[in-house]
């Protein structure tokens, strides 16, 4: 999936917002630079594939290591480019799923964040399993 760069038309950033943009646009910058020098450059293939290496082993665990770091790259800079869409629209700083709004110094740590911290705990909490039911189901059997 390719990102794109928020255009280039001047628009108005409100004020409140300003620190956060220019914070967002600068590390945007900053992970577009990283994936630039990155590990493979404009590298299709890791540079071992192909390759004729008696570890096998190893060169298959470095190569999952490599597209997990690529995916966690693009992760970021999605996320990035949506905070950076959410100023421009109007809707940074506000909760997603609760509406309430995000605040300041979670935004200053987190400027790419869609959720406030009590929302995302929610969330992470829904999506592990409950031990005490799985252990339950564990026994019954």
């Amino acid at each position: 999936m390719k990102t794109q760069k928020p255009d280039s038309t001047p628009r108005i950033v409100p004020p409140q917002w300003d620190k956060y943009y220019r914070k967002l646009n600068s590390l945007r910058e900053s992970l577009l630079e990283q994936r630039a020098n990155g590990i493979f450059g404009d590298c299709e293939m890791p540079p071992w594939h192909g390759a004729k290496s008696t570890d096998h082993a190893g060169a298959d665990l470095s190569h999952s290591l490599a597209l997990g770091i690529l995916a966690t790259e693009q992760d970021s800079l999605f996320e990035v480019d949506a905070a950076i869409q959410r100023i421009l629209d109007g809707t940074y700083g506000i909760c997603e799923k609760s509406g309430t709004p995000i605040p300041s110094e979670r935004l200053g740590i987190v400027p790419w964040t869609r959720f406030t911290r009590e929302t995302l705990e929610a969330l992470e909490r829904q999506k592990r399993p409950d031990r005490s039911r799985s252990l339950a189901l564990m026994m019954s059997r």
